[in-house]
């Protein structure tokens, strides 16, 4: 190409340029769109999930935000601690206190199965014999005392020979 000194030429830039694409051009690019969309749906299942996590973290955030302005407001906040229960029946009352400190943190009076229970320990803690007792005990330590099983109010033990 020849030279023209009527025509001066600029420096080099890129610029959007519209071109007709050929069959395995279109081919070519709807495999692209494929993998796009399949990005697309996977990025968004990805954000749904996160937006998920992160009203969850908002949520406890405001909790705790909460509970600090309550207990600030009352005077008085809330913590887990390790209790035991005390029953005391001749009283017919319940002490719930720390493990730690032994402090009494509730009162209230024995429930209907509480009352029942008296002599058992409802606290596992070991039997005079070294066994543990456990709430489903009752039934046989109320047989052991009575002398009566499970059936109806019948003994259990062997008529003698």
């Amino acid at each position: 190409m020849k030279k023209d000194p009527n025509v001066k030429i600029g420096p080099a830039y890129d610029t959007e340029v519209e071109l007709k694409l050929d069959p395995e051009a279109i081919e070519q690019r709807k495999q692209e769109l494929v993998e796009i969309d399949n990005r697309l749906i996977a990025r968004e299942a990805k954000a749904k999930e996160e937006r998920k996590q992160i009203k969850g973290e908002l949520t406890d955030i405001k909790d705790e935000r909460n509970s600090c302005l309550a207990a600030i407001n009352s005077g008085i906040r809330t913590q887990t601690l390790k209790v035991k229960p005390y029953m005391y029946l001749q009283t017919g009352s319940v002490q719930i206190k720390r493990v730690d400190t032994g402090e009494v943190v509730d009162e209230r009076p024995m429930t209907e199965v509480e009352r029942q229970t008296e002599l058992f320990h409802l606290s596992g803690e070991d039997e005079a014999d070294g066994s543990k007792a456990s709430v489903g005990d009752l039934a046989a330590h109320r047989a052991k005392k009575t002398g009566k099983g499970r059936g109806k109010g019948k003994s259990t033990e062997q008529p003698e020979a």
